[in-house]
């Protein structure tokens, strides 16, 4: 993840500034280590941009300090669905409202509405006509893979969309 980090960091340091008289000169500067040099910018903008990701932690460690914050790739989130979808063996006419039940928790502004919208997203699932063990399934994995304290906030759509 070691890499994920310097290619961000080498493109926020050669971003140059919005002023049309400045040269956007560069320079080279020893890396810390006595290992190489990094070009940069003396008028690089402060740049603290949002990363879409899958989830993975590694990856999410490596970007938090230099970046603003991380977004989950729906995407990756949907694949990762569709893969449970199997596992439990849930019926195609099912999966498509599940889905969506899950996706709104997803677009939810902030973490109180989130699991305001969870506690339905619950009830949804209790009154599906799947076995209790997918039911079980679908709730733990809501609670302990999406809304837990470490990926609520690049799950839901509190930080990507503006105030």
């Amino acid at each position: 993840m070691y890499t994920i980090r310097l290619a961000v960091e080498a493109i926020k340091a050669n971003i140059p500034c919005n002023n049309i008289n400045c040269e956007h000169s560069y320079e080279y500067v020893v890396l810390s280590n006595n290992k190489g040099f990094k070009r940069i910018r003396p008028c690089a903008i402060k740049w603290r941009p949002f990363a879409m990701m899958d989830k993975h932690r590694p990856t999410k460690a490596a970007l938090m300090p230099i970046i603003h914050s991380t977004i989950l790739c729906w995407f990756h989130i949907m694949q990762t669905f569709k893969n449970h979808f199997r596992t439990q063996k849930i019926d195609l006419s099912l999966r498509y409202p599940i889905a969506l039940a899950f996706k709104i928790i997803g677009r939810c502004r902030s973490i109180v509405e989130a699991k305001k919208m969870a506690i339905e997203y619950k009830n949804f699932i209790y009154s599906l006509p799947i076995s209790t063990e997918a039911k079980t399934f679908f709730i733990r994995d809501l609670e302990e893979n999406w809304l837990s304290k470490e990926w609520v906030l690049s799950f839901i759509d509190d930080r990507r969309l503006p105030s």
